[in-house]
């Protein structure tokens, strides 16, 4: 079974995660988020996945373990 990527500008991202694209912007040039250039004005792109992984590091203590599972509707679960 595959799993499609997502991209995501950065506009996309802070929709996702309700806050503002500069905080977004931020946590990537800090290299709290990763994220890519693409194309010749350098925008970034965020994956779905690094998106979530940030958001729940965001949210969370460190020293708590999360798991995520994807259902068969490719939907995510998350669980401590």
């Amino acid at each position: 079974m595959s799993h499609e990527i997502r991209w995501l500008t950065i506009r996309e991202a802070a929709d996702r995660v309700c806050c503002r694209p500069t905080r977004i912007q931020q946590a990537v040039r800090t290299g709290r988020l990763q994220a890519v250039r693409i194309g010749t004005r350098g925008e970034f792109r965020v994956r779905e996945n690094w998106l979530e992984e940030w958001l729940i590091g965001q949210l969370l203590p460190e020293d708590t373990d999360v798991a995520v599972a994807i259902d068969a509707s490719g939907s995510r679960q998350f669980a401590l």
